[in-house]
């Protein structure tokens, strides 16, 4: 399914746009140069037989960006570069780390290698989070 991280992606885009940030060229060149090397690094890891496809990852990736709709949506009326909103930035990476990270470690057996497969799921959604703040 592409068309729901398309729209998240374009709701996120929007939102920014929104506050006088165009950043649609960012949104999807960050997000598909995260997914593929993502989607790398999660089948160098994996179990020999079982890998995840590109499109699931991108899938995954994808609607677990969700909370940065919100997050952009709360950056529309609020000042997010102080203190309560790190907080609040903090845990909507916190939200989408822990989503992205659990489909993929129980998609593909590997509930040892879940802090390695966080890892650099939390830097792919630090440059969405830093995206809404500056």
């Amino acid at each position: 399914d592409m068309a729901g991280p398309i729209l998240v992606a374009v709701m996120f885009g929007v939102s920014l746009l929104l506050k006088r940030k165009v950043e649609f060229g960012n949104i999807y060149g960050f997000g598909l140069t995260g997914c593929i090397g993502i989607y790398m690094i999660i089948n160098l890891m994996s179990r020999r037989g079982q890998y995840v496809e590109l499109y699931s990852c991108i899938s995954i990736l994808g609607y677990s960006l969700l909370p940065f709709c919100i997050l952009a949506a709360i950056s529309i009326f609020a000042d997010l570069n102080n203190l309560v909103g790190c907080i609040v930035c903090a845990l909507m990476v916190a939200w989408s780390t822990i989503t992205a990270t659990r489909f993929f470690e129980y998609g593909l057996d590997m509930e040892d290698k879940k802090y390695l497969i966080a890892y650099p799921i939390i830097l792919f959604y630090s440059v969405f989070m830093l995206l809404t703040i500056f």
